[in-house]
C-alpha cells in the first residue's frame, strides 16, 4: 500500500493473501505497525479502534489498548490493585520501506 493512501489519525484495514491485518501510525515507535486485524479479547476488528494519546492501538468495543509490539497494554475493566492480566500477543510485522 502506498504511504500516501495512510493517514496516521487513524488504523487502516487490510486484507494480504487472505489474512485481515490493521496498519496504524504508532506515536511512541515512530513508524506504521501491522498486527492482525482482532483484538484478543473479541476477536473485535481492531482496525474500527483508534489510536489512543499514546500512539497504542485501542480496541473500539471494551477499550483495550495494544502497543506497537502487539502486546496488551491496558484493559479498563482490569482492576489497578490485583495482579497482571496475562496476555498473549497476537501476530506482528514491522514495515520496511
Amino acid at each position: 500500500m502506498p504511504l500516501n493512501e495512510l493517514d496516521k489519525r487513524r488504523p487502516h484495514g487490510k486484507k494480504v493473501m487472505g489474512i485481515d491485518l490493521v496498519v496504524w501510525w504508532d506515536k511512541n515507535l515512530e513508524e506504521w505497525r501491522v498486527v492482525d486485524d482482532a483484538c484478543s479479547h473479541r476477536l473485535a476488528p481492531l482496525s474500527q479502534g483508534r489510536s489512543d494519546q499514546w500512539g497504542r492501538l485501542q480496541c473500539v468495543h471494551h477499550g483495550w489498548c495494544f502497543s506497537g509490539y502487539g502486546d496488551c497494554k491496558f484493559i479498563p475493566q482490569a482492576p489497578r490493585d490485583k495482579p497482571p492480566v496475562i496476555t498473549t500477543p497476537f501476530f506482528i510485522c514491522r514495515l520496511i520501506f
